[in-house]
């Protein structure tokens, strides 16, 4: 069985020998919606009852195997974009929070003070240090603006 992706549907074809043409010829067996986010590998999901029946134990081993493959390479792709965009959403939140135009309710900002724990140790635990704090530019150690402390 040939699994293909085409345009907005997966199709599952077969190729049998047809003696008549000495040649193999691409049958379309079954298709289904194609799905951006293949979640679940069971297979009637997207297959109705009577698909599945007429399904050989190989072709359903390696749909189900197809399955798990898109969703592994689905599921990849979202981690890695969500690694990606967490700055820029971040920044997001920080310009919303100190406008004054976002309610934010105590309930929420617990929320986000603990997802940020999380993600501190989940960084730490990785083995990525906080950076040091940059000084703001112009403000440095014993300028003329700021006397300088000796202890």
């Amino acid at each position: 069985m040939y699994i293909r992706e085409q345009g907005k549907k997966v199709q599952l074809l077969r190729s049998p020998y047809d003696p008549e043409k000495k040649r193999c010829v691409q049958k379309l067996a079954h298709s289904f919606p194609r799905s951006y986010s293949y979640s679940s590998t069971e297979l009637d999901t997207y297959l109705s009852a009577e698909q599945i029946a007429d399904l050989s134990d190989d072709e359903k081993k390696e749909l189900t195997e197809w399955l798990t493959v898109r969703s592994d390479k689905n599921l990849a792709e979202s981690r890695k974009s969500s690694i990606t965009m967490t700055p820029y959403y971040a920044d997001q939140l920080a310009d919303n929070i100190s406008s004054d135009v976002v309610d934010l309710s105590e309930k929420q900002a617990d929320k986000i003070w603990d997802a940020m724990d999380k993600l501190a140790k989940a960084m730490r635990k990785a083995g990525y240090k906080k950076p040091a704090v940059k000084a703001a530019p112009g403000a440095q150690a014993g300028s003329a603006d700021q006397p300088s402390l000796t202890l």
